[in-house]
């Protein structure tokens, strides 16, 4: 069984970062695990620039943002495996994991859940269709256009206002798609990204506010949805339905926290399945502490990194191997 003082779960920006910030406060040996094949987690489907890194100058893509983040990680000479995913943890902190290499059986003094979150499928939204082609999520489409350059439709509606429906509409236009609105159910835009926003208003997006669709139409690729307006009370207005043409819906569904390995070995988490930490970013287990979007849901990358390398300091304050401290 391999050792280690601390073993962060989860390879995107939060992990990456909570894991060169505990190296750089004192823990020695630290190990990165991510379940997929590249590390960067869902900012890898996004080419958009805005972002900000300790580690190399100048306003960088989100490409170029986990480019910095992987070198540093190299630099730091901070072990990671990809393709290894967590099937459990006990309560003395021993992990199993699946891998290339085969089950790989590991021990950490510490632990850190950077695990994300992953978008929920389309039961979630009470949604008639008949399950035709042309229904596909906010980040699935971002991968398709930015890492299969595949265009999933021609005219679009998304359902959703989130950072991740303002990056696809963006992708979608700029490969020569027609977004013909965005639907939301609330009476503002939820994206919290100050690129969002600018992006909103640089495409001049039709941002359809106290809106809902209810019902997609056709059988082997959609042709059209209803769109409805809702009153105060998030109930139907009668009367409002409107048919409107389109080939492609975009599903920007709420983010469902990748907590399942936590709630298995007793981590509280809330009724979203965000993992609910002190202030000190620790779980309800001692010594396993987390952060990134599995505690705070989707958030602007500023924040995450706060909350990262909060995470990171204070786990090596419990393996009582800080130094530097500020």
């Amino acid at each position: 069984m391999k050792m280690y003082d601390l073993i962060v779960i989860g390879g995107g920006v939060s992990g990456m970062i909570a894991a060169i910030t505990a190296k750089e406060y004192g823990a020695e040996r630290v190990l990165v695990l991510e379940r997929e094949f590249e590390l960067g987690g869902t900012l890898n489907y996004c080419v958009h620039n805005g972002f900000k890194s300790k580690y190399t100058s100048g306003d960088l893509t989100a490409p170029e943002y986990i480019y910095s983040l992987v070198e540093k990680l190299k630099e730091c000479n901070i072990e990671y495996k990809t393709l290894a995913n967590v099937i459990s943890i006990d309560k003395d902190k021993k992990i199993t994991a699946v891998s290339e290499e085969g089950i790989l059986t590991l021990k950490a003094n510490a632990i850190i859940m950077a695990m994300g979150t992953r978008e929920r499928p389309l039961g979630y939204k009470n949604i008639l269709s008949h399950r035709c082609a042309g229904i596909v999520s906010a980040m699935s489409t971002l991968k398709l256009i930015n890492k299969r350059a595949t265009l999933p439709g021609k005219n679009v509606f998304i359902l959703g206002s989130e950072d991740t429906a303002i990056f696809a509409a963006r992708s979608l236009i700029l490969e020569g798609a027609n977004v013909k609105g965005i639907i939301e159910t609330t009476d503002k835009i939820k994206a919290k990204s100050p690129k969002s926003k600018q992006f909103v208003e640089e495409f001049n997006l039709n941002v359809m506010t106290n809106s809902r669709v209810t019902k997609v139409f056709g059988e082997g690729r959609v042709t059209g949805v209803n769109i409805s307006k809702l009153d105060k009370n998030k109930r139907i207005i009668e009367g409002s339905k409107q048919y409107m043409d389109c080939d492609t819906l975009v599903l920007s569904i709420y983010m469902k926290a990748e907590s399942g390995v936590a709630e298995e070995l007793g981590i509280i988490v809330d009724k979203y399945g965000k993992i609910l930490v002190k202030e000190d970013m620790q779980t309800s287990i001692t010594g396993i502490f987390s952060c990134g979007t599995i505690v705070s849901g989707y958030e602007t990358a500023d924040k995450i990194t706060e909350e990262s390398e909060k995470a990171a300091i204070e786990a090596v304050k419990y393996l009582g191997t800080i130094k530097n401290e500020k």
